[in-house]
This record gives structure tokens, C-alpha cells and sequence, in this order.
């Protein structure tokens, strides 16, 4: 499952409206990638626990508009795999913003490396 867009996040605080996680299944068996003819499969559909504005605001209170939205959307996936999986694992904000920050630093480390790299070539 790929990441879920921060819009979802924007929308929610913007809108101040919960949001309803759902998952789909057998959507991909129905109609596999790359395919354009829908196959007769069962399909179906679990839903999740309400999230209410008031629990999206609280989780990202004084946290960057940016990353605030990134955390709900972050939430949300994290939610509809519990759907999928069928797990109650709990939500981990703060391990996932330490992860979130150390790749900011890998990618800085990393960018540092290859302007260094250009500079000592020439």
C-alpha cells in the first residue's frame, strides 16, 4: 500500500470534519493493475473507527501545518492496515516523527556528500 497523501489531513483540519477509514477488498482481484475488463469476484468492504476532528487536532496540535497534515494522512493509512490486517497496532506519532527526522538528516547528509563529491572533482 503506498503512502497516503497529506491533502486528506488538509482537507480534514481545513473542513473540521472527522475522517471514516475504509478498506476495500477484493478490488484488486476484481480488476487487477493494467487490466481494463472488471472480472465477476467478491468485493467487500471493512470499516473503521471514526476519527474525530477533535482527536485530528489534538494528535497535531503545535506541529507544523506541513507535517501536520503529513501525521493525519500517516494515521490514516496506519488505520486502514489495521482494517486490512485485521490488528489493532496502536498509532506511534512520536517514533514516526524520529523517523521522519532522521531521514531529513540522511537526505541532507547525503546531498552535503555529493555537493563535496562536485567541488573536489574540479
Amino acid at each position: 500500500m503506498a503512502d497516503f497523501k497529506p491533502v486528506v489531513g488538509y482537507l480534514a483540519l481545513a473542513s473540521r470534519i472527522g475522517i471514516v477509514p475504509i478498506y476495500l477488498l477484493g478490488t484488486y482481484e476484481a480488476m487487477p493493475k493494467g487490466s481494463n475488463i472488471i472480472k465477476s469476484r467478491e468485493i467487500g468492504a471493512r470499516i473503521g473507527r471514526y476519527l474525530s476532528i477533535e482527536e485530528l487536532e489534538d494528535l497535531t496540535r503545535g506541529r507544523a501545518r506541513a507535517e501536520a497534515y503529513r501525521l493525519i494522512a500517516a494515521l490514516v493509512k496506519h488505520e486502514v492496515e489495521n482494517l486490512r490486517d485485521r490488528s489493532k497496532r496502536t498509532f506511534d506519532a512520536k517514533g514516526l516523527r524520529k523517523q521522519w527526522k532522521a531521514e531529513r538528516r540522511a537526505q541532507v547528509a547525503e546531498r552535503e556528500d555529493s555537493s563535496l563529491e562536485l567541488v573536489s572533482d574540479e
